[in-house]
C-alpha cells in the first residue's frame, strides 16, 4: 500500500450520481451538483468509491471497503486524487455546509482574453413556460408526424427538380441588401425553433433546462439551450434524441416551406421568403449542426451513437499518442485501452479534427483581420492564431522536450531531426537570387475605358481596329441617376440663392446666419459642378491617337453599362513598355538599370530582354491592370473599392517600369507574363521574415 491515510471529508449532501450508457464498453456514471448545476463524468473506480463515502471515516477503511464488497483493488493514492477533485470543484461540505468553489486568480489579460473568445449571456429560465406547453408540443414530436413531415420534404425536392433552375437562380437574390437583411431575420427564426426543439425534448425526458440564451464565440453570436443535464440519462437513444431535435425541427421547416415555395407565384416576396427558409434551414442543419468535427449537435449524436464519451479530446489523446509513435518510433501505451475498433476510430477521427481545426482556426483568424479596423484586426489575428495553434503545438513541444532524452536513442527521430536541420540550413542560406515580378506588356500608350456611372449607351462612333486621334468623340453616353442629382443639386443652389438674397433685406438675420449660408451656398455649387464635369465625361473622347481595341459584341447602342463594365480599350502605335508590381520584401534586391526578361503567359518559351526604367518608392494604392487581379484571376491579390470604382492591392506593391532592349514594332493587345530580375543574394527564411515584418509595420500604422 502506498500513501498515507487521511480523514475523509464529508460529501455534499445534495450530490446526485446517475447511471450514464457504456461509454465503450466501460461503465461511467454522471455526478451531478445541483447548487451548481455542474456535471462530472467519474468511473467505475471513483463510483464505488463515492458510494461508500458515508461508511467509513479514513481513507484506509474505504480502500478496505471497496476492496472487500467489489473486485477493485485501488491505491490510497487514487483515494487521495479523488479527494483533491472533490475539494477543488466544491463537491464537500463542512459543518453541514458546503464548500464553495474558489476560483483561481487568473490574470486580468487571461479573462479578458476568454470574454474575447468565448462567453455566454443567460437570457431567461424557461422551465415554467416548457412544461405548462409541453402538451400542446407533444403532438409535433410523435414519429408519426415526424415521417410524415420527411415524406412531404422528399415531395417538396421531387417537385423542385422540374424547377431546378428558378430554384437556382434565387440564390442571387440572397446576396442583395434586401437579401442579407431577411437572411439574418429567418436565420434568428429558425435558431429560436432549433433551440425550442432541443428545451421541449429534454423537458420531455425529464432533464432540466435551467436557461436559455446566446453564446458568442470569437464575436459571433449563436443561440444555445442548457440541457447539460442530458448527461444523467442512462438512454443513449434518449440522449441522441434531444441532440437531433434541433436538426428535425430545420428540416421540418423546410419540408413546409419547400411545398410553399412551389405554390406561391413566382418572384413574390411570398416565394423569396419560402426560399430564405429551406435554405437556411438546410445550410444550418446538413453543413454545420450535422458537422461532427464541431461541437455542435453531429458531434454529440455521433458520440451518444457510438457510445463514446468526452469524444474530442479523447480523439486528440490518441492523434497526438498516433503523431510521436510515427515521427519517433516511440513505444508508449496507448492513453486508454479500448476495443482496436474503438481505437482506430478515435485516432483517424483525432487525426481529421487537428487537420480542420487548424485550417478552421487560420480562416476564422483571417476574417477578423480583415473585418476590423487597424491595428485591431492584426492584433485580434495574431491572439487567435496564439490562442487555437500557437499553445497547443507549444504544449506538444514542451512534452517533446521533456522526453528529447528518450527521443534522440531512437534512429527514425536522428533522421528526421537531421532532416529538419538540413531544411532549416537551406531555407536561411542566400541562395534565391531570382525575383519574379508579375507584370504586362503594353503599349506605352495605353487606355481602358470605363463608363463614369451606370449609364445608358445613346451612340458609338467607333469600331473595333479603327484607328482614331486624340479628342475624337468615341462612345456618347447618359444617366438617368446622374441626371436627378444634378437637377436636385440645382434645386438646391436655386434656393439657397433664394434664401440668400431674402437674407439681404433682413440686417438681424444677416448678422447670424449670413456666412454659414455662404459656406452653405458654396459647398452646393461645388457639388453642382462636380456633377456637371461627370455628365460631361459621358462624352468620352480619345485620349490621344490610336487603334481601337477589345470591344465586346454586348457594348452596342441602346444598352444600359454597370459602373465598372469595360467600354474598350486604346492602344497607342509608338512606344511599347512592360508595368510590373514587386513585392515589399523584393523592393531593396533590385535597382534601376538591371537588366531583366519578360515571358508572356501566352508563349511561355518567348524571353523578351528589358532593361528597369522606372522603379517607385511609393507602394501602389490602385491597380490600373484587371488582369493582374485577383479578382480576375490575376497574381495580385486585390479588392474593388465600389465607392471609388477601381481596384485596390491587398499587399505593399511597388510600381515598376521596364523597357524592350529590342524593337517591338507590333503589339495589339495587352499581354500578361511574369518578369524575372537578377537581384541581389537573399535567403527565403529573411524574406519571410522581411515580408511579415511590413505586414506588421504597415498594419499599426508606422510607415
Amino acid at each position: 500500500m502506498s500513501g498515507q491515510d487521511f480523514t475523509l471529508p464529508a460529501l455534499n449532501p445534495f450530490l446526485k450520481l446517475h447511471k450514464s450508457a457504456d461509454s465503450a464498453g466501460e461503465p461511467v456514471w454522471s455526478l451531478h451538483n445541483p447548487a451548481s448545476n455542474a456535471y462530472f463524468k467519474i468511473a467505475w473506480a471513483e463510483f464505488e468509491c463515492l458510494a461508500r463515502f458515508s461508511r467509513v471515516k479514513t481513507a484506509s477503511e474505504l480502500k478496505a471497503l471497496v476492496e472487500t464488497e467489489t473486485t477493485l483493488r485501488i491505491d490510497l493514492s487514487e483515494i487521495a486524487a479523488l479527494v483533491g477533485f472533490l475539494i477543488e470543484n466544491g463537491l464537500t461540505a463542512l459543518g453541514g455546509k458546503s464548500v464553495p468553489f474558489k476560483d483561481k486568480k487568473e490574470p486580468l489579460w487571461k479573462k479578458a482574453l476568454h470574454g474575447y473568445l468565448y462567453f455566454t449571456v443567460p437570457l431567461f429560465e424557461p422551465e415554467a413556460f416548457l412544461k405548462k406547453t409541453l402538451p400542446f408540443v407533444r403532438p409535433l414530436m410523435s414519429k408519426a408526424f415526424i415521417a410524415s413531415m420527411m415524406t412531404l420534404l422528399v415531395v417538396g425536392m421531387l417537385l423542385t427538380l422540374q424547377r431546378a433552375d428558378e430554384f437556382v437562380h434565387s440564390f442571387a437574390s440572397l446576396f442583395s441588401f434586401d437579401g442579407v437583411i431577411l437572411g439574418l431575420i429567418v436565420l434568428g427564426f429558425v435558431k429560436i425553433v432549433h433551440e425550442f426543439a432541443h428545451a421541449y425534448t429534454a423537458i420531455k425526458y425529464g432533464i432540466p433546462v435551467p436557461h436559455m440564451g446566446v453564446a458568442v464565440i470569437v464575436m459571433y453570436p449563436v443561440l444555445y439551450t442548457e440541457t447539460t443535464g442530458g448527461w444523467q440519462l442512462s438512454s443513449r437513444r434518449e440522449r441522441f434524441h434531444i441532440g437531433i431535435a434541433g436538426i428535425t425541427a430545420e428540416l421540418c421547416l423546410a419540408a413546409l416551406f419547400l411545398i410553399l415555395w412551389n405554390i406561391m407565384p413566382a418572384g413574390s416576396a411570398a416565394q423569396s421568403l419560402c426560399f430564405t427558409v429551406v435554405t437556411v434551414s438546410l445550410v444550418g442543419s446538413l453543413l454545420i449542426n450535422l458537422n461532427p468535427l464541431m461541437r455542435f449537435d453531429g458531434y454529440y449524436m455521433l458520440g451518444d451513437l457510438l457510445g463514446i464519451e468526452n469524444m474530442q479530446q479523447r480523439a486528440c489523446n490518441f492523434a497526438r499518442w498516433k503523431i510521436r509513435k510515427i515521427l519517433f518510433a516511440l513505444a508508449d501505451e496507448p492513453p486508454e485501452y479500448l476495443a482496436p475498433k474503438t481505437e482506430k476510430f478515435l485516432t483517424w477521427f483525432g487525426l481529421t479534427l487537428l487537420v480542420y481545426r487548424f485550417f478552421l482556426f487560420v480562416g476564422i483568424s483571417l476574417l477578423v483581420y480583415h473585418l476590423f479596423f487597424k491595428p485591431l484586426g492584426l492584433i485580434l489575428m495574431l491572439v487567435e492564431l496564439v490562442w487555437f495553434i500557437g499553445l497547443p503545438v507549444l504544449s506538444e513541444l514542451k512534452i517533446w522536450a521533456e522526453r528529447r532524452a528518450e527521443i534522440f536513442k531512437m534512429p527514425r527521430a536522428k533522421i528526421i531531426m537531421a532532416a529538419l536541420v538540413t531544411l532549416l540550413v537551406l531555407l536561411g542560406l542566400p541562395l534565391q537570387r531570382t525575383v519574379y515580378i508579375p507584370a504586362v506588356l503594353h503599349s506605352a500608350q495605353y487606355s481602358a475605358i470605363f463608363p463614369y456611372a451606370a449609364s445608358h449607351i445613346d451612340e458609338i462612333l467607333v469600331s473595333e481596329g479603327q484607328t482614331v486621334h486624340q479628342g475624337d468623340t468615341l462612345l456618347r453616353l447618359s444617366s438617368f441617376e446622374l441626371d436627378k442629382k444634378i437637377a436636385v443639386a440645382r434645386q438646391k443652389v436655386d434656393k439657397l440663392e433664394m434664401l440668400k438674397l431674402r437674407m439681404r433685406t433682413n440686417p438681424a438675420l444677416l448678422k447670424e446666419k449670413f456666412a454659414a449660408l455662404d459656406m452653405e451656398l458654396e459647398t452646393a455649387r461645388t457639388s453642382l459642378t462636380s456633377l456637371l464635369r461627370q455628365k460631361d465625361d459621358l462624352v468620352v473622347l480619345a485620349p490621344f491617337d490610336g487603334v481601337i481595341r477589345d470591344m465586346s459584341p454586348e457594348i452596342r447602342a441602346g444598352r444600359y453599362v454597370r459602373k465598372n463594365d469595360l467600354l474598350l480599350r486604346i492602344v497607342g502605335q509608338k512606344d511599347v513598355q512592360v508595368s510590373g508590381y514587386v513585392d515589399e520584401a523584393d523592393l531593396g534586391r533590385i535597382t534601376r538599370d538591371n537588366e531583366a526578361i519578360f515571358i508572356p503567359d501566352a508563349t511561355p518559351y518567348e524571353e523578351i530582354p528589358l532593361r528597369i526604367s522606372e522603379l517607385s518608392k511609393m507602394d501602389a494604392d490602385i491597380l490600373p491592370w484587371p488582369e493582374l487581379s485577383s479578382l480576375h484571376n490575376g497574381p495580385l491579390a486585390s479588392e474593388y473599392d465600389r465607392e471609388q470604382a477601381r481596384i485596390v492591392p491587398l499587399g505593399s506593391i511597388y510600381d515598376i517600369k521596364l523597357v524592350p532592349l529590342e524593337g517591338i514594332t507590333d503589339l495589339s493587345i495587352v499581354q500578361t507574363g511574369q518578369v524575372r530580375v537578377k537581384g541581389q543574394l537573399t535567403s527565403p527564411l529573411l524574406r519571410f521574415i522581411s515580408k511579415l515584418g511590413g505586414l506588421v509595420v504597415r498594419e499599426i500604422g508606422l510607415n
